[in-house]
């Protein structure tokens, strides 16, 4: 995942930070989402991800 770049909206900073430690997941419902820490405040961030086109 290093090459990627991820920015998503901090709630803490009430700005959208860029996102450090990024992981891919895949929620309950099937969903992809990325899920890291917020640059700045190191609070724990998620990215709901588009649904890939077949």
């Amino acid at each position: 995942m290093a090459d990627e770049k991820y920015e998503s909206y901090c709630l803490k900073c009430k700005t959208k930070q860029a996102m450090v430690d990024a992981q891919k997941t895949v929620l309950k419902n099937g969903a992809n989402a990325v899920k890291g820490k917020c640059a700045v405040c190191g609070t724990t961030v998620m990215k709901i991800l588009p649904k890939e086109k077949k």
